[in-house]
């Protein structure tokens, strides 16, 4: 999902990965994806969040490490060369409750889902306190 620097909604994506090497792997490539939305929506400054802390720390040792996803991680990298700024944080779990939704409404089915308002089932969280703190 993308919220601007107040924390209103951008938009947000879904993609259906059928098959993933880890959990780390897939949370990897989510954020490619998001990444590749905030740089087609013309973001400037990106802020990826995660509740994934091992990730963070390989995005953090990405020159010194070689891990099953640095082929993923390469490829953010790329991506994040457009972005005058980046930054890949830590959230807990219960303040990624909007990525969780979001993913879960993407299937085989229905491999690739954006909406450039938020759908009904993310009304109820997207003023969630916690999804605003790291925006102020």
């Amino acid at each position: 999902m993308l919220q601007d620097h107040e924390g209103q909604f951008q938009g947000a994506q879904a993609k259906w990965i059928g098959h993933c090497l880890s959990a780390l792997a897939a949370e990897a490539l989510a954020c490619v994806e998001g990444a590749s939305l905030a740089l087609r929506r013309g973001v400037h400054k990106l802020e990826i969040e995660t509740d994934c802390q091992v990730l963070v720390k390989l995005w953090e040792s990405r020159t010194s490490q070689r891990s099953e996803i640095s082929p993923i991680l390469s490829r953010l990298e790329d991506i994040c060369r457009d972005f005058r700024d980046v930054r890949l944080s830590f959230v807990p779990r219960t303040c990624n409750q909007v990525a969780h939704i979001c993913a879960q409404l993407a299937s085989a089915d229905n491999p690739l889902v954006e909406w450039l308002s938020p759908p009904m089932e993310l009304q109820s969280h997207l003023h969630v306190p916690c999804n605003l703190d790291s925006h102020e």
